[in-house]
């Protein structure tokens, strides 16, 4: 992928041609406008382009590097750091695990096999491939707990944030990433600057930022399932803990050992909360986009969380 004049354009060249990002290159090919969807609701290749802000494909042939290192400065140090991190990942563990640790640490999925990626979303746990709100409250927990003592509450807040700042350039601003950092900045700057953080504003900034920067983005699956599950906690868990806690049983053995459940599980309540709230928004999203969804969601999810 290169940038041309703020655009960005698919380009195909000879494998054996190498470049390096931050390289300024001339080109000489055909320019291919990406194809519309055919058939009725079907996959519309050039609408996702656009999410990505990529407008065409060009088959290039002829390519000459004019100059090097033309790339913005912080964006060639994240860009090394990511291949520093993706290449001692990949020499450290086998192609199909370090994919799949590249996808959970970075968000990075294109070299995860399709099968594997597969079974990720027919276990409903894609959002572990894509960074999310998990992601980023251990970076934060991480960050804050290993400063705090030496630095105080309020700086290891900043620190967080300044940290959250290095990963999104590290990761490439995708919008899940975007979502879940500006949220988490925001919620240590309220801290900050003692002020109650609420989600629902923290979540509508990250929303205008990232559709200022690509409004395009608001069709993309990603920023669907990325922010209607956000938004599926905020609105749906406290109704869904409210109508599990007021579940009333006659039978007087099983309601005693119920009880006793709710007092000891709030932990286990809340996570099905959880994921039940964003299923009755995601849900309806993946079987527009795939005709399918996971029945097993709450077993997965519960898994992961413990």
């Amino acid at each position: 992928k290169v940038e041309c004049e703020g655009e960005y354009l698919y380009i195909n060249v000879d494998k054996k041609q190498l470049l390096n990002y931050g390289d300024k290159i001339y080109i000489k090919g055909e320019f291919q406008d990406p194809q519309k969807a055919r058939n009725y609701k079907g996959f519309d290749y050039k609408q996702y382009l656009k999410t990505l802000k990529i407008y065409g494909t060009v088959k290039v042939s002829a390519i000459k590097v004019l100059d090097k290192n033309c790339a913005n400065k912080l964006l060639q140090i994240s860009n090394t750091v990511f291949l520093k991190i993706k290449s001692n990942i990949q020499k450290t563990y086998s192609p199909n695990i370090s994919a799949i640790i590249l996808g959970v640490m970075l968000g990075y999925t294109e070299q995860i096999d399709e099968d594997i990626r597969e079974d990720f979303s027919k276990s409903n746990i894609s959002h572990v491939l894509a960074v999310s709100g998990m992601h980023i409250s251990y970076i934060i927990i991480l960050v804050t707990n290993s400063t705090k003592k030496l630095l105080g509450k309020r700086m290891s807040k900043v620190i967080a944030s300044i940290v959250l700042l290095v990963y999104m350039f590290i990761t490439g601003f995708s919008v899940s990433v975007v979502r879940a950092c500006i949220m988490g900045i925001l919620s240590c700057m309220s801290f900050v600057f003692y002020r109650k953080s609420d989600t629902l504003n923290n979540i509508s900034i990250s929303a205008l930022i990232t559709l200022i920067s690509n409004p395009y983005s608001i069709t993309g699956l990603s920023f669907l399932l990325s922010y209607g599950g956000t938004l599926g906690i905020i609105y749906f868990q406290p109704i869904v803990i409210k109508i599990i806690k007021n579940i009333r049983i006659r039978n007087r053995k099983w309601k005693y050992v119920f009880l006793r459940i709710q007092r000891k599980c709030e932990k286990l309540i809340e996570i099905i909360s959880v994921s039940l709230s964003a299923q009755i928004v995601i849900a309806p999203i993946m079987i527009l986009s795939f005709n399918t969804i996971g029945i097993g969601f709450l077993l997965t999810n519960l898994l992961l969380s413990l």
